[in-house]
């Protein structure tokens, strides 16, 4: 048997896996070239021809990256078209990467603008908690332009995350790279808020330091097929006064808890701090009536408390019912009947009737039972009454020793 003709390219991850994202493309002084750094292969050809044609380098390496791959996908009727005219011989390529974000470009003849997916969201039982989720998204990417913050961390880290990620009951188990400090260093303003800033509804401290972070630009030099950065290092950008110290320095290591909601010895307001302090400015402004700022409140405690521990994951729910129902035998094996059991009182949850929704009730279960309260419910199953009987809905994950089982 003769051996595959050599490849251009060793491509470290799969176009399937749900992983980071490969590289930051931002043209923006946060954007330390030294985050890109992982061995990225690219299309040197590609590359050189979109920068010759005005794209700037950044994006250009985006894309080149993104031609490594072939097209898995091609439809008889669009293979011969006006590439003025569609877009759908890039977008066979675009669209068959799948990573936690997606850059997407405006489709021509379309009014929809440039647009950027956030992808890495598992799907949940509930309409509201997907809802909550989906707002506390929206929220958290429109405080971190208006108040001119840096999450930026290297893709090595990020890649790191995402296995951690991958783990059972990571969510209270696991640490996660993050950056320590989101406020930019500059000359007037370079403190998080104090420990004393902490609290629901507070402001976290932030200064009042909205600003909008102006751009650069760089000469960069031709890259060869492996890019593991896009442009010389730079200790400050010439274009503000941000002051860059060593990568290393910037981040460290974090619960979910301690993201999500914060931590006083560390100094870090938590994200749901960075969404408060935006909606605290919005409701100053008039922007936000106090109806609308108390069901935003109710999403956020459902993501606190998911964070913290105190309310249960969607995922140590099923094992905990796979676990617990009498058919059972603790050989991972999932019957039938069990597989059965499961859905339908996943099915009851998701009306608003279910052992996961009254486990959830003061954040989730009310406004749940009030979406489906006109679908009816046939009752808990066998299984679900074993949930509630033996109380495993609530009370605090299991520990990694139980997690070997099933």
């Amino acid at each position: 048997m003769s051996p595959p003709p050599a490849q251009r390219f060793h491509i470290p991850k799969s176009r399937y896996g749900y992983d980071s994202v490969d590289c930051y493309i931002a043209d923006t002084p946060f954007n330390r070239p030294k985050y890109n750094d992982n061995n990225m292969p690219i299309d040197p050809k590609i590359r050189d021809h979109l920068i010759k044609r005005g794209v700037d380098p950044l994006l250009a390496t985006h894309f080149a990256h993104l031609f490594i791959w072939d097209p898995i996908v091609i439809f008889e009727e669009t293979m011969c078209q006006d590439n003025a005219k569609s877009s759908d011989h890039f977008e066979s390529i675009q669209s068959t990467n799948w990573r936690t974000v997606r850059f997407k470009l405006p489709p021509p003849g379309s009014p929809i603008g440039w647009r950027v997916e956030f992808r890495s969201m598992e799907v949940q039982l509930t309409n509201y908690e997907n809802a909550a989720f989906s707002v506390f998204i929206v929220l958290l990417t429109r405080a971190i332009m208006m108040l001119g913050l840096n999450f930026y961390l290297p893709i090595s880290k990020v890649d790191e995350n995402m296995h951690r990620a991958h783990r059972r009951n990571a969510i209270n188990t696991q640490n996660f790279y993050f950056r320590k400090n989101p406020v930019p260093s500059t000359s007037d303003d370079a403190t998080l808020p104090s420990a004393s800033a902490f609290g629901r509804g507070r402001t976290n401290g932030f200064a009042a330091h909205v600003r909008d972070a102006s751009t650069a630009s760089s000469d960069y030099p031709a890259s060869p097929t492996v890019c593991s950065s896009h442009a010389p290092s730079r200790s400050a950008s010439p274009t503000s006064d941000i002051a860059f110290g060593p990568v290393e320095d910037e981040y460290d290591e974090f619960s979910i808890n301690e993201i999500i909601n914060g931590s006083k010895e560390k100094g870090f307001p938590g994200l749901i701090g960075v969404v408060e302090r935006y909606l605290d400015g919005l409701e100053k402004e008039g922007k936000v009536s106090e109806e609308v700022r108390k069901g935003i409140d109710r999403s956020l405690e459902l993501i606190r408390r998911r964070a913290d521990g105190s309310l249960i994951t969607l995922a140590t729910y099923i094992r905990r019912f796979v676990r617990s129902h009498p058919s059972y035998a603790h050989d991972s094996v999932v019957s039938q009947e069990i597989n059965y059991d499961l859905i339908r009182t996943l099915d009851e949850d998701k009306k608003g009737k279910g052992a996961f929704v009254r486990c959830c009730g003061d954040v989730v279960g009310d406004v749940a039972a009030d979406d489906a309260q006109s679908e009816g419910s046939e009752g808990l199953s066998a299984g679900a009454a074993v949930i509630e009987d033996k109380g495993l809905c609530c009370g605090p994950m299991e520990p990694a020793s139980a997690a070997k089982e099933a």
